[in-house]
């Protein structure tokens, strides 16, 4: 998961949201509101391509209130890679936020899943080739 989470003002805009994306090169930011900030939902690049299909307003322009995805879809730190994946699958998101007792621990995506997939890959691949123990 990633732990530096990028987060965005509710009531700010899409352009603003899209600013953090590019500037943190991240594909969504928590949409927060308040003091201390409470999580209120997710902003992806899925729902920044949605808006910019069904409007032809400028991005400066619609809120991110409007176009996050909520409710957040959570899991624990404690939650397995297995359970969080069935998760994404049965919601049908590719982010989780990852929260300890309401407070923000990080973001898991689907990217992050692949990249653990290759990971063990390769490991399996190089651990193969080596032959057996006891040759």
């Amino acid at each position: 998961m990633t732990t530096d989470v990028a987060t965005v003002d509710v009531g700010g805009t899409l352009r603003d949201a899209v600013g953090v994306m590019l500037e943190r090169d991240v594909g969504s930011v928590v949409a927060t509101t308040g003091s201390p900030p409470r999580k209120t939902g997710i902003l992806t690049d899925s729902d920044v391509r949605r808006a910019a299909y069904e409007t032809d307003a400028a991005l400066s322009t619609l809120a991110v209130e409007t176009y996050m995805s909520r409710p957040l879809v959570t899991v624990s730190p404690e939650t397995s890679l297995s359970t969080a994946v069935e998760r994404m699958r049965a919601e049908r998101v590719k982010h989780l936020v990852v929260t300890d007792r309401m407070r923000l621990e990080g973001v898991l995506t689907a990217v992050d899943v692949a990249r653990v997939h290759d990971d063990v890959v390769s490991e399996v691949r190089r651990i193969d080739s080596r032959g057996p123990d006891w040759a």
